[in-house]
């Protein structure tokens, strides 16, 4: 499992600062759920090339894409339940 976490934490923590998904103002807007699905989108090949890298393995384009769609779709749900939560304590508070 650490294979596959570390190199994906490591991609994304080099990527995701280029598309402001840390910035609290954004992760609050649900019209700008876009940018944590395409950091991990634009994430996946640079953590595939640095798990190839430490394991010393081929790259499989295949795996290379399910872990980009999977990963996306993680951050994507995480964020947009964040995005949820966050609104409905402003409107409420």
């Amino acid at each position: 499992m650490a294979t596959t976490f570390l190199p994906v934490l490591a991609a994304w923590l080099c990527v995701a600062p280029f598309f402001g998904v840390y910035e609290v103002g954004v992760a609050r807007q649900p019209r700008l759920l876009w940018r944590p699905f395409y950091a991990m989108v634009i994430a996946a090949p640079l953590a595939g090339w640095l798990r190839g890298l430490w394991l010393g393995q081929p790259i499989i384009p295949l795996f290379v894409f399910v872990l980009g769609g999977i990963s996306s779709l993680a951050v994507l749900a995480w964020r947009a339940i964040y995005c949820f939560i966050a609104l409905r304590k402003i409107t409420e508070g």
